[in-house]
Order: C-alpha cells, then structure tokens, then sequence
C-alpha cells in the first residue's frame, strides 16, 4: 500500500487467533496451534531484513475463544515475546477489532429483523446503553496491551471507531453486536448509525483515488449480515456494507477460516477484500 503516494506500508493482517481454545488434555490440538504459529514466526524471521517487513499489525477479530480472559492473556505474551520480538513492533502498531469470540455471551440482546429498533440500538449515541460486560475482556486486553483507542463522533471507543497509524486511516468496526449462537447467519448487523456518524472522515467515493488510504477491518464477511444491511430496501436506508465498500480501499476480514491463499476479492471493481 503507498498512501499518499510517498510510502510504502507493510501490513500484516491476522485473524481468528482463537487464544485459549486449546483444551489443556488435548495433546492435537495444542500441537496443530504450535506448528501453525511456530510456522508464522518462521515466516516473520524471514522478512526482517527485506523490503517485506511488517510496519503494522492488523487482528480482525476472534482474538481469543469465547471471549476467555486467560486466552488474551495468552495473546498479550505470544504478541510481546514473539512477533513484537521478532517483527520490532510494539502495540502501539496495532489495530484490532472483535469477532464473535471477543465476547460474553451471558449478556442476552434481542435481535430483530427489521432495521428501525436495531438502528436506534446501535446509533452512537446510545452505545452507552449497549451492555458493556459483554466484550469486558477484549477491551481490558486492548486497553493493558496499549494497543491504540480509536474514536467515534470524537470520543474514545475500544469497540468502533477509527485511528490512524503510519499515515493510513483504520476504521474498527464491530460485527458481533447482535452475535448469539450457531444460528447468526444472515442476522448480523454491523451499525449505519456508526458509520454514517464517520462519513466526515472518510473518503468521498467521487474523490476515492484522492483520497487517503482507508482500510477497514470488520470480523464477519457480508453473508452472516442481516438483508438489510447489504441491499437498499428503501430510499432513505443505504446499503450498510456498500456505504462501507464506496468509502474504503481495502477491507479485512475473518471468520471464514480459509487456509487456502488467494488473490484478493475486489468489491465495486475498485475495493481489495482480504478474508481469512
């Protein structure tokens, strides 16, 4: 990426970490995490003296398992001693977003189909009504870590936002609101309310190639969204996801679990979608 056209920024996108999933009596699946991540270490040595050296670090969501304290725990001191080791990077390079795993599930939230409850629900300026204790742990870890807080309608928030890092506008945002069970598909909502409360900051879509580079990161891809948030069903809604699309160069993802490397996807022939 060359925002600005002067620089070039390496960014190092990971996802579905899942610390802590590892049962302690299950010798395989503590071997299958070891070999993965020893993998990438391997891989992060390799690219300390080239051009290909990480300056960034993006996590899109699903950082721990089930929203388990012992798993950030477990995060924190695989990211200090070994990839901040290894890559020179500290938290302060860091940019995060939950996944459905960054939550508590105790706390129950009624999700409903239509979009008027879920907008005002949603809107920025009742997110202090959303219950907290449901992502409590991701944002102790975020907050312990030192990893940047970005801001939404000027104010901190550890759970939507944007930041700016080396010189690229990150836009944090949180998928899992409405996450409850096996059954979320095509019932997510991801906020317009937040994203309409960005629309200053981010990129004029008529000025798109002007504009700085915007990168978002987002946890679920756009079949576990709710219709409405994908298509425009009436003229006063817009298409959450496509506002999103208009307004980003690139958009990180997880949840899908690919092991498979692939080119990214590219969304209204001009935004890269990397998913994995």
């Amino acid at each position: 990426m060359e925002p600005s056209g002067k620089t070039t920024v390496n960014l190092l996108h990971l996802t579905d970490l899942h610390f802590g999933y590892e049962d302690r009596n299950d010798t395989s699946a503590r071997g299958s995490r070891h070999e993965a991540l020893s993998s990438l270490m391997e891989k992060l040595k390799g690219l300390a003296c080239t051009e290909w050296k990480p300056d960034l670090i993006a996590i899109s969501g699903d950082l721990s398992w089930q929203g388990k304290p012992e798993g950030y725990d477990e995060l924190a001191k695989w990211l200090e001693d070994e990839v901040f080791r290894i890559t020179g990077l500290s938290a302060n390079d860091c940019v995060i977003c939950p996944g459905n795993h960054d939550l508590n599930r105790g706390p129950v939230v009624t999700r409903t189909p239509e979009p008027e409850q879920t907008d005002a629900y949603l809107h920025p300026n009742n997110l202090p009504n959303v219950p907290k204790a449901r992502f409590e742990a991701y944002e102790r870890f975020a907050e312990k870590l030192g990893i940047p807080m970005p801001e939404l309608n000027g104010k901190p928030n550890r759970l939507v936002g944007m930041v700016t890092l080396g010189g690229i506008q990150f836009v944090c945002l949180n998928s899992a609101w409405y996450c409850m069970d096996d059954d979320d598909a095509g019932k997510l909502w991801l906020g317009l309310p937040q994203l309409l409360e960005m629309r200053a900051q981010l990129p004029d879509p008529k000025k798109y190639n002007e504009a700085p580079v915007t990168v978002a990161l987002v946890h679920h891809t756009k079949e576990w969204f709710n219709k409405w948030e994908l298509d425009r069903w009436r003229a006063e809604r817009e298409s959450t996801y496509n506002h999103l699309v208009d307004r980003c160069h690139m958009i990180l993802s997880g949840h899908t679990h690919d092991i498979e490397v692939r080119p990214a996807d590219k969304l209204g022939n001009r935004t890269a979608l990397f998913k994995g």
